[in-house]
């Protein structure tokens, strides 16, 4: 299963289209028999705090620099965590993510 991620909605209609075939709408993605076409309006995650890697980092101080910040870590962005999962799901699922 080929899984392609675009920018907005409107533009992964357009992959669709561009595939050919027939796509079913589903919720967040819309899928066809060799391929899952989906969407991510925007930023779907952010960084963490940086008190979630230290409690000291709540407050800047020369002392902690360099900030130790690895490995990253991220987040949903706030209303958006549903469709995040919905993304991860489907790269979960997926051969190849184009």
């Amino acid at each position: 299963m080929n899984l392609y991620i675009a920018e907005k909605p409107f533009v992964a209609n357009d992959i669709a289209k561009a595939l050919g075939g027939y796509f079913q709408k589903k919720n967040g993605y819309l899928e066809s028999a060799d391929h899952i076409v989906t969407w991510c309006y925007g930023h779907l995650l952010k960084s963490i705090e940086l008190e979630a890697y230290h409690p000291a980092y709540a407050q800047w101080k020369a002392e902690d620099l360099p900030l130790q910040l690895y490995p990253l870590r991220y987040e949903p962005m706030a209303g958006k965590e549903a469709h995040t999962q919905t993304v991860i799901d489907l790269i979960h699922r997926a051969v190849v993510v184009k």
